[in-house]
């Protein structure tokens, strides 16, 4: 999936000591709502496992995931 290749993306960067993995958030729609704008963003916050998984994800190519 897009956690793979985006893991495999960074495996090959040599001056990453570390990932910080940020879900989406709903932020954003209050001000979208204040400049009269449509909010284009995705809907969906990432649950508990889905970002555990991808934790998994790169720790299983190495990388560190603080």
């Amino acid at each position: 999936g897009e956690m793979e290749k985006i893991a495999l993306f960074l495996k090959q960067l040599i001056n990453i000591t570390g990932i910080k993995i940020l879900p989406y958030h709903k932020y954003a729609d209050a001000k979208y709502a204040a400049i009269d704008r449509a909010n284009t963003l995705p809907h969906t916050v990432p649950t508990d496992e889905e970002i555990k998984m991808a934790q998994e994800i790169f720790c299983a190519h190495g990388l560190t995931v603080l």
